[in-house]
């Protein structure tokens, strides 16, 4: 028999189960909003993030961007990102590998290992490279694995790390700037100074890197040696450094006060952040030429008579030596003479005058002599020629020499002097080769000259001493006096 349910109990079952229904509800769209407002925070976080955010599922798709990638690469949405993601990465990466093989890798490695991180080369829809560094790893959704990527625009790192090394670099390039002994310059190909060194401000006496740049064409002078306009010799050298890569050649600057300075250049062509620019060192050629000078000055004090200013006894000897040697198959000829009476002009008028008698002598014989032919005083009041011809040629110069005094009076300070010579004259022969032995037979000749009344020219040849043709009349006379104002001394 059924027992009827009292209306009462049925009433109170009924509320029970609306009001666990009702708490249900309630308690599902409380955890409903809960998911919404999370997914909603996760959303806000990942758009807001400065990484490029992706999710991939693990039919290795790509599902999910965050709005990062419409900044980094230029796409109109997130959308349009996804659908064209592979177009945005080289064709192959900088190690050659193809992109879209080493992305499907990485993206295996991650779901097997959990986590990677990777260097990535991305770019724009327009080519532009996007260096970046990407952190994957795998995380669960809905019982299934998926990945999440956050890449890092490394362009901003990049290019701090490049300014701070550039930094560097011009800090060590000026180090070794200002190291150099020579001024040193950088200039672009429009003449834009890049860069200097200390010694360039002291070569042009300035003083700041700002007064060189402002007055860089003002620091040579309208013309160089050659006739050339300095600015356009300028742009000519710098398209031929940028076009052979290095050059040197001599140049002429001058400083702040106007003073020029030669100096020799050598340029080389580099490329600083990708100007086409040229390296320039200046060897300031001062003291060199200075110092070649004084050696000059110094050789020629060495080898140079002080009195008369021809050359010395020590030159002519290493000379001649020398000059024999190279015409073993030439004719050779010495000339020595000696100044008649000498003494006495020393004895009358002193040695201020005898100097000057030594000097107008020596003039005397430049006058007639070639400019191959050497005069050297070689001792006293005695001269030596060396010269390159016959023995018949020597005896002809000799002559001329000898008319050259003879033939008018020295006119020293007030005094009018005759002044003669005594001449002799030899040649290399077969049984003379030797230098001193040239000079030895000339020695003799000369004393023959002096022996048969001065004022003559004798000439030794195979073994035997004669006087010239013309040297008669004057050896006859057994010159021994010299008219002084109209006196006579002896």
């Amino acid at each position: 028999m059924i027992v009827p349910v009292p209306y009462e109990i049925i009433a109170l079952v009924v509320l029970l189960i609306f009001l666990a229904l009702a708490v249900v509800i309630y308690l599902l769209r409380k955890v409903t909003n809960k998911e919404r407002e999370a997914a909603e925070i996760n959303r806000v976080f990942v758009n807001s993030s400065p990484f490029v955010v992706n999710i991939w599922d693990d039919a290795f798709k790509l599902v999910s961007t965050s709005k990062q990638s419409i900044k980094i690469f230029g796409v109109s949405s997130q959308e349009e990102y996804m659908e064209r993601f592979f177009e945005l990465s080289p064709e192959y990466q900088p190690c050659g590998a193809s992109s879209r093989e080493k992305a499907l890798d990485y993206v295996k490695q991650t779901f097997a290992e959990g986590k990677t991180r990777f260097e990535w080369m991305h770019q724009t829809l327009t080519k532009e490279l996007v260096p970046m560094e990407i952190t994957m790893e795998r995380f669960m959704r809905n019982g299934k694995y998926h990945l999440m990527s956050f890449a890092a625009d490394l362009r901003p790192i990049k290019a701090a790390v490049e300014k701070e090394n550039e930094k560097i670099t011009r800090k060590r390039l000026q180090a070794m700037l200002d190291s150099s002994p020579l001024s040193c310059y950088i200039l672009s190909e429009k003449f834009d100074v890049i860069e200097l060194n200390q010694e360039t401000l002291n070569l042009f006496k300035l003083e700041t890197r700002q007064e060189f740049i402002d007055n860089f064409f003002a620091l040579v002078p309208e013309h160089q040696p050659d006739g050339c306009l300095s600015i356009q010799k300028m742009n000519n050298l710098m398209s031929e450094v940028l076009e052979k890569g290095r050059i040197h050649f001599e140049w002429r600057g001058k400083d702040k006060n106007g003073d020029e300075i030669p100096c020799e250049i050598h340029a080389s062509s580099v490329t600083i952040d990708g100007t086409k620019s040229a390296i320039i060192h200046v060897r300031d050629l001062r003291d060199i030429q200075n110092a070649i000078a004084m050696n000059e000055r110094l050789a020629s004090l060495a080898y140079t008579d002080n009195l008369t200013q021809i050359n010395n006894r020590e030159f002519f000897l290493q000379t001649a030596e020398k000059a024999l040697l190279n015409c073993i198959e030439k004719d050779f000829s010495i000339i020595i003479f000696d100044i008649d009476h000498f003494k006495q002009v020393n004895d009358t008028h002193g040695h201020i005058v005898g100097d000057e008698v030594l000097k107008a002598i020596a003039a005397r014989a430049k006058k007639v002599i070639r400019a191959t032919t050497l005069i050297a005083r070689y001792g006293g009041e005695e001269f030596v020629l060396m010269f390159p011809g016959t023995i018949k040629n020597a005896e002809k110069t000799a002559l001329r020499i000898k008319e050259q005094f003879s033939g008018s009076p020295f006119c020293i300070n007030d005094l009018s002097l005759n002044i003669t010579a005594s001449f002799g004259v030899a040649s290399k022969s077969h049984g003379c080769h030797t230098l001193l032995e040239i000079l030895d037979n000339a020695d003799k000749a000369l004393y023959h000259a002096k022996n048969a009344g001065r004022n003559a020219v004798a000439v030794y040849e195979a073994g035997k001493i004669t006087l010239s043709l013309d040297a008669g009349k004057t050896a006859c006379k057994k010159i021994n006096k010299l008219s002084l104002h109209g006196g006579v001394v002896d």
